[in-house]
């Protein structure tokens, strides 16, 4: 054995079998019907450290994806036999609300490993809203307090409409993207989708903002994952 380490050292076609394990990094959660989805693969290089602040790392490793299968899911992007240093990532999309298992075998000179992902999918049933107040010289701070609405409310007081998906699985979300901005993951519907009537004087993030309102409710409307559509209604209370 010390032999063929002599041998490897001085031997510039010699190639070490990395010493570290791949690794899947992704979201654990439920994985929602049609919605995009970036399983990470990364295998990282050694490292060692002399003092908690004194670290170094080898160099990179590299590797290839053999084979990726999905149980329950479709993938995009992935590229077999390409070789990658570190870390590779593809799509994969749930088809099913059951069990899902995506199956990964990668190579690095050699060596082979498996690595395995699994997790449960989901589905939208509603949407849900409901009416929240908060002051409206607090509408441009980075942070906002809003509380719920009560009976009436008063002129200096904006109205939030706070709102989410409820899924199969007790799951709440809002997986919609503002336009032009860049999200991950990169959900395909849009904030522009949602159908609010009377439409909102502004958005604070992701709620609709009435400052001036005076309709006694609001009617909100926007596509389930499904392609359903689903209706919420929103009491607005009367100024005081």
């Amino acid at each position: 054995m010390k032999a063929a380490a002599l041998l490897c050292a001085f031997a510039a076609a010699c190639v070490r079998p990395p010493t570290t394990d791949p690794q899947l990094v992704y979201d654990p959660d439920p994985w929602f019907l049609g919605e995009p989805q970036t399983m990470h693969v990364e295998w990282p290089p050694e490292s060692s450290c002399s003092a908690p602040l004194d670290c170094s790392t080898g160099p990179l490793v590299s590797f290839q994806l053999d084979q990726v299968t999905c149980t329950g899911c479709t993938t995009s992007g992935v590229e077999l036999g390409q070789e990658v240093e570190n870390a590779t990532s593809f799509q994969f999309v749930a088809t099913t609300t059951d069990a899902i298992e995506i199956d990964v075998d990668l190579d690095s000179d050699g060596e082979s490993r498996h690595l395995s992902a699994t997790s449960v999918g989901d589905r939208e049933l509603a949407l849900v809203a409901s009416c929240s107040i908060v002051w409206t010289d607090e509408l441009g701070d980075s942070e906002l307090d809003p509380q719920p609405c009560g009976a009436t409310r008063r002129s200096d007081q904006a109205v939030l409409i706070d709102w989410t998906i409820q899924t199969v699985r007790g799951n709440h979300g809002q997986p919609f993207c503002p336009d032009g901005a860049r999200c991950e993951p990169d959900y395909p519907r849009k904030l522009s989708q949602i159908e609010l009537s009377p439409p909102p004087e502004s958005w604070w993030a992701d709620a609709p903002v009435y400052t001036s309102i005076t309709a006694p409710s609001v009617t909100m409307t926007l596509p389930l994952d499904t392609g359903a559509r689903s209706t919420a209604t929103i009491d607005i209370p009367p100024l005081q």
